[in-house]
């Protein structure tokens, strides 16, 4: 089965409870503060934190020890590996000895950049299983911002001004997930408490 297909296999209602009951409701119009004065970057810190839950009911959800280590910790290395390369290493006067360290710079940010969006899309698909919406579809608007970022990384902040718009996606959809992840932890609080008063009214 794949990936599309797999995205429609939405959780049961007893894992979907285990999941929101002791989840914490979030302040979208917060989170979108958040995302816009750290340039979308504080999607990071909110995927881990929700990815520690999808753990707890999804066997195929990311580790969310993984989001640390290729949206942090690897571009962050890679980053300062290229700057000392770039700063101790003396430029050739043929275009040969020039495209090399270009190609490798490129190539290492293309690596990155595709472990990055493999564990995005990771955990949109599972997003997608427990909100009961279309993963491919969160994965696609976060894609267009985080292209923005890396194309920035690559080739320069003056390149930002042509793509900082794409940021827009992103920052509009981190808050979106955690407004669709507030309906559904109310919607089963609701739930469960009427459950409840029912159990109590058959008892007594």
């Amino acid at each position: 089965m794949n990936n599309l297909e797999e995205n429609k296999e939405y959780f049961s209602k007893d894992s979907l409870k285990y999941f929101f009951f002791d989840y914490k409701l979030r302040n979208p119009a917060l989170i979108f503060f958040y995302m816009i004065i750290s340039l979308g970057l504080y999607f990071v810190t909110w995927m881990y934190q929700i990815n520690k839950k999808l753990e707890e009911i999804d066997e195929k959800a990311p580790a969310s020890n993984r989001s640390a280590f290729v949206l942090v910790i690897l571009p962050l290395v890679w980053y300062f590996i290229v700057y000392f390369l770039e700063l101790y290493t003396t430029t050739g006067t043929n275009f040969l000895s020039n495209l090399i360290p270009q190609m490798v710079k490129v190539f290492g940010w293309g690596i990155i950049s595709f472990l990055s969006l493999m564990y995005v899309y990771d955990f949109c698909i599972s997003f997608g299983k427990v909100t009961q919406t279309s993963g491919v579809l969160w994965y696609i608007v976060i894609y267009l911002g985080y292209f923005s970022l890396i194309l920035t990384i690559i080739l320069g902040f003056h390149f930002f001004v042509y793509t900082f718009y794409f940021l827009f996606f992103p920052i509009i959809a981190i808050p979106a997930m955690q407004e669709m992840l507030n309906v559904r932890a109310t919607r089963f609080t609701k739930e469960t408490q009427k459950s409840y008063f029912n159990y109590m009214e058959r008892k007594n």
